[in-house]
């Protein structure tokens, strides 16, 4: 049995995250133009006081095919230069999430390489850990 269901029942039933004490879900989603040639820092998070900030997956994305490059940073950098096409799927996982502690500054700098102005999206999931 299922979320109190019974073994019959006919209808998807989502799952759900459970987190624990001193635990909230954490996400965060920019989009942006970034100039031909050029970069642009997207999500720029400060993690607050007594808190690490656990991250778990993330996606970046550009409006046209072509190559562009990424990097996820905080102070050191979490993932280096990455070259991607159109769409960038971080390899994040919650079983083994990129920890980021309280005062740090986490922030996805966006490189446009085309010679044309492009439309970027980023986003990144994760949860939070209070009162540490």
């Amino acid at each position: 049995m299922a979320h109190g269901r019974p073994d019959f029942w006919l209808a998807q039933i989502p799952g759900m995250n459970i987190y624990g004490s001193g635990q909230t879900a954490w996400y965060a989603v920019e989009m942006g133009t970034v100039p031909a040639g050029s970069a642009d820092d997207f999500i720029e998070y400060v993690v607050p006081e007594d808190t690490i900030l656990h991250l778990t997956a993330g996606l970046i994305c550009c409006d046209a095919p072509g190559i562009q490059k990424c990097a996820l940073n905080f102070s050191p950098a979490l993932l280096g230069n990455v070259y991607y096409d159109l769409l960038f799927s971080l390899p994040l996982h919650p079983s083994g999430t990129y920890e980021i502690p309280a005062g740090s500054t986490v922030y996805v700098r966006v490189y446009n390489l085309d010679d044309e102005d492009h439309e970027f999206t980023v986003s990144l999931v994760g949860f939070e850990e209070h009162g540490l």
